[in-house]
């Protein structure tokens, strides 16, 4: 169980950008396959599972237990049972997707992010997420020369720290995140140690710290270690409106919301865990 780190950065120094403009794909390849509960336990059965190190288990019992109090106990069940997890459906708005959400509606699938009130912070962002209550899942596409993938599946809570960018028209991001792999491996022997996501933002830039984890070591701390070494800077919470349009899908930590926001996985409710902060540059 590894925490993954991601930093986006909103308002960052002008540079150029490229935009995909008229791209033409083939056909829409349908994929008509739908694994149901039943489906997935009996591939579970004929695979070997993973084990558990009971070492790593009984630590993370005590450090949970005390950051997340009860919670911890139903994101354990969760996290140690794959049968539960569950899988956004990210539309790629770059592909042929003809009938798609059509066919995503038939096996139950609803959008996570309904477009329908005009003052919505997700009025205007072009993410269509489709989630279904149950822990269903569709195959993922392979990938086919000269075709782009009709979409992508993911932890849905992975799009919080998008949409708490709140993203205007015209605006540069710059994406500082990187997935692990030997390639990371080999970019960290190289990084110039003391550069800061918040001094390459212009003032009135965001920044947004995101995290994979529960740890608060990895989350709050961080943030409260930031404002403390940094003047100019300041916290700005998460729209309320936001957090409660999407608190029927994703459960959050029970903590003070001083410092960030915290997606717990619980059962129904499997997305996350997903850490996300925001911080703005003064002067």
């Amino acid at each position: 169980m590894f925490s993954t780190k991601l930093c986006y950065i909103k308002g960052f120094f002008s540079c150029p950008l490229l935009f995909l403009k008229s791209f033409k794909c083939p056909p829409c390849l349908m994929v008509n396959a739908h694994y149901s509960s039943e489906q997935l336990a009996a591939q579970c059965k004929s695979k070997p599972q993973k084990k558990v190190c009971k070492t790593v288990l009984k630590h993370f019992d005590a450090q949970y237990s005390e950051e997340l109090g009860e919670q911890w106990h139903s994101a354990r069940d969760v996290l140690l049972n794959p049968l539960s997890w569950q899988y956004g459906v990210l539309l790629n708005r770059f592909s042929d997707r003809t009938n798609l959400k059509q066919w995503l509606a038939e096996l139950g699938y609803t959008n996570l992010l309904p477009q329908t009130h005009p003052k919505s912070q997700t009025a205007h962002i072009p993410l269509q997420c489709f989630i279904h209550q149950d822990p269903v899942r569709i195959p993922t596409q392979s990938h086919h020369p000269g075709w782009l993938k009709q979409y992508f599946l993911l932890n849905a809570a992975s799009l919080l720290p998008v949409l708490s960018l709140n993203l205007k028209e015209g605006e540069n991001v710059l994406d500082l995140c990187a997935a692990p792999g030997g390639k990371s491996l080999a970019i960290l022997q190289t990084v110039t140690p003391g550069k800061s996501a918040l001094a390459a933002v212009r003032p009135g830039g965001v920044v947004v710290y995101s995290t994979c984890t529960m740890s608060r070591a990895e989350n709050q701390s961080v943030v409260e270690a930031v404002l403390a070494s940094y003047q100019g800077v300041e916290l700005l919470e998460l729209e309320q409106h936001l957090i409660d349009s999407l608190s029927d899908n994703f459960c959050f930590a029970h903590f003070h919301p001083s410092v960030g926001q915290l997606v717990i996985p619980q059962k129904d409710k499997t997305w996350g865990p997903m850490y996300v902060s925001r911080l703005q540059r003064i002067y």
